[in-house]
């Protein structure tokens, strides 16, 4: 929804946000138990990051939520002992609304140098996309992206206000996701680049995403459904039979599967878990070798794009046209699909405008290396500022706006 909606939407890198048990980190499988939320597959599915109607709101949250936590359960990324994550006060600034961009005088001060890229994958500029014998690691990943033409004139719009305050746009390839899901001949996937193992891999998706479910049980105590092992395995997420067959071809994980897994291994310790340090090790050269490292060659201070190529009907679980749509890269889960959150790249996305042929809102990601929220935020605020780009919903009524978020701090 952070793609779609008319809302500021902010992914952070590993370990940043995780107060008391109730906020956790937005990036891979840190977030699997917050606030009472478990996800359904640890490294594809994320409790929404923070989302507000206007930037300086998000701010006012972030100065909330992004502090220190000395318990580790709950936040993978502190828990795991092999991966060294810097603490939340170690990144975040004195005070995040300080971030905010008063107005487009104020906003070309901070955007006025900056190069930051614009990949041809998801503006409608990128030929060879799609074009691998067998692209993808699963689903729609590694297809060509389709991008609808008011989207893009949507981002024409954008990329014109960026130029205007000074920022310089190149057209961009994007290796970290070409060398993820394999789109063109000759690119790699994450699982046969040589980095990652296919081990973990396959532990990730079932003995992470299962020690993960049972952890959050325990940890949340009740004692008539503190044990994973004891759930009926068919019950969880069924297939709805008026629903349209899933799409997810390639992905292996079967969250119906997780309860007879935890039955029959009995796994009580992360450690526990073969091949979880070369695993997570390359994850993160990974991101340095295809995203950080890329950027510092291209001279780029960070990347932006459209955040979705299209939205598709809300009869796409029941119609096959709108289901065609729906499935389609960049569609399905959101230009990137699962390489944000798996490498831990941070993302702020910003309202870039509604599309008038179909009414739905479509968002602006600006991407960047790990740990530069602060600088990210600061982009996106200053672009905010550049132009009024959010509709109210129409069906929503206006709310008051009586106190600020420092009255509950």
């Amino acid at each position: 929804m952070r793609a779609l909606a008319r809302l500021r939407g902010v992914r952070h890198p590993r370990a940043l946000t995780d107060e008391d048990g109730e906020f956790v980190d937005w990036s891979y499988i840190n977030h699997y138990v917050a606030n009472g939320v478990v996800v359904l597959c640890g490294f594809d599915d994320a409790r929404d990051e923070v989302a507000a109607r206007i930037l300086a709101d998000m701010l006012e949250l972030l100065d909330v939520i992004v502090a220190d936590d000395p318990e580790p359960r709950g936040d993978f990324w502190r828990a795991q002992p092999w991966v060294e994550v810097p603490a939340a006060s170690a990144v975040r600034p004195d005070s995040f609304p300080d971030l905010g961009v008063a107005d487009a005088d104020a906003a070309r001060r901070v955007l006025d140098g900056l190069r930051i890229g614009a990949p041809r994958l998801y503006t409608g500029r990128d030929p060879e996309a799609g074009t691998a014998e067998h692209p993808g690691v699963g689903g729609p990943t590694g297809r060509a992206v389709l991008t609808r033409p008011s989207v893009l004139r949507l981002w024409e719009e954008a990329r014109a206000d960026l130029e205007a305050s000074g920022v310089v746009v190149p057209e961009t390839d994007l290796p970290v996701v070409s060398n993820y899901e394999g789109d063109r001949p000759g690119a790699p996937t994450i699982e046969n680049r040589g980095l990652v193992g296919r081990e973990y891999l396959e532990r990730e998706l079932l003995d992470l995403s299962a020690w993960a479910w049972q952890d959050f049980l325990r940890a949340n105590g009740d004692p008539g459904s503190n044990d994973l092992g004891r759930v009926d395995g068919a019950r969880i997420f069924p297939h709805d039979p008026n629903a349209l067959p899933d799409r997810y071809d390639g992905f292996d994980d079967d969250i119906a599967a997780y309860p007879e897994f935890v039955r029959r291994t009995g796994i009580s310790s992360l450690t526990e878990i073969p091949h979880l340090e070369e695993g997570l090790q390359g994850l993160e050269r990974t991101r340095r070798v295809d995203f950080e490292d890329w950027l510092d060659e291209a001279g780029l201070d960070a990347i932006v794009f459209p955040a979705v190529a299209d939205v598709a009907p809300a009869d796409a679980d029941v119609n096959p046209a709108s289901a065609d749509i729906a499935w389609r890269n960049g569609v399905w889960v959101a230009n990137g699909n699962l390489v944000w959150r798996h490498l831990g790249i941070p993302t702020v996305t910003v309202p870039m405008g509604t599309m008038p042929d179909t009414g739905m809102p479509v968002g602006l990601t600006f991407a960047g290396r790990a740990y530069d929220d602060v600088r990210l935020l600061r982009i996106a605020a200053a672009f905010e500022a550049t132009g009024r780009r959010r509709q109210e919903p129409p069906r929503t009524p206006p709310l008051s706006r009586t106190k600020s978020y420092s009255a509950y701090r």
